[in-house]
C-alpha cells in the first residue's frame, strides 16, 4: 500500500536482502543494502557469497563500514557507499561509574570473533582487577555464568546514562575481535 521508492534492508542474513529484490519488481523501487562485516567474514555466510555478489550489483549501492569491505564490493562490479558508524557521544564530563580498584569495561556481544574466554582468563589471573562485560549474556555459550570469576560482572545492555558512566570510570576499555577490518 506505501509503495516506497527505495528499501534499506541489512544483510545478513541473506534472505532479507533476496525477498526484498524480489518483493522490488512488483512494487517498482529500489533497494540499498547495509552489508555487515559478518557477511564478508563468517563462515557461516559463505555459501551465500555468489548470492551476496548478485545483490550487490542490482542494488542501488551497498553500504559497508571500511575501505577494505568497499575495495570487494566494487570489485564485484557493484557500487558500494563506506559508512562508518556514528560515534557515541561519550561526552568526558558526568558521572562515572567505578567498579572496583581498577576497574576495566569490555566491550563484548559475546560475538564469535570476540575473545571471551581470554578476557575471562585475564581476569582469573587479575584479582587485583575488576571486569564489566556489557552486551547481553544471553548470547554467551552455556556455563559461561557458572565459569566466571568473582570479579566479572555481566552488566548486560545498560541505558547509555549508565553505559557511559561505566566507560568513563574505567581505566582500560577493551573492544576486540578475532577478526580483520571489522567495525
Amino acid at each position: 500500500r506505501e509503495r516506497p521508492s527505495v528499501v534499506l534492508v541489512a544483510n545478513p542474513p541473506v534472505i532479507a536482502p533476496l525477498l526484498v529484490w524480489f518483493v522490488s519488481w512488483f512494487l517498482g523501487c529500489r533497494f540499498v543494502l547495509d552489508v555487515h562485516s559478518g557477511a564478508f567474514q563468517h563462515r557461516r555466510w559463505s555459501w551465500s557469497m555468489p548470492l551476496q555478489r548478485f545483490l550487490a550489483r542490482r542494488a542501488l549501492c551497498t553500504v559497508v563500514t571500511n575501505d577494505h569491505m568497499a575495495s570487494l564490493v566494487r570489485s564485484w562490479g557493484a557500487r558500494p557507499l563506506p559508512v562508518q558508524d556514528i560515534a557515541l557521544d561519550l561526552a568526558p564530563s558526568g558521572p562515572a561509574a567505578r567498579n572496583g580498584a581498577f576497574p576495566a569495561v569490555f566491550i563484548c556481544t559475546h560475538s564469535v570473533d570476540e575473545p571471551v574466554a581470554a578476557v575471562v582468563e585475564a581476569a582469573r589471573r587479575l584479582p587485583q582487577m575488576s571486569f564489566s562485560f556489557t552486551g547481553d549474556p544471553a548470547y554467551a555459550p552455556k556455563g559461561f555464568r557458572e565459569s566466571l570469576p568473582g570479579n566479572v560482572r555481566l552488566t548486560g545492555f545498560t541505558p547509555d546514562a549508565e553505559y557511559l558512566a561505566l566507560s568513563r570510570g574505567a581505566d582500560p576499555i577493551l573492544a576486540l575481535t578475532r577478526e580483520d577490518h571489522t567495525m
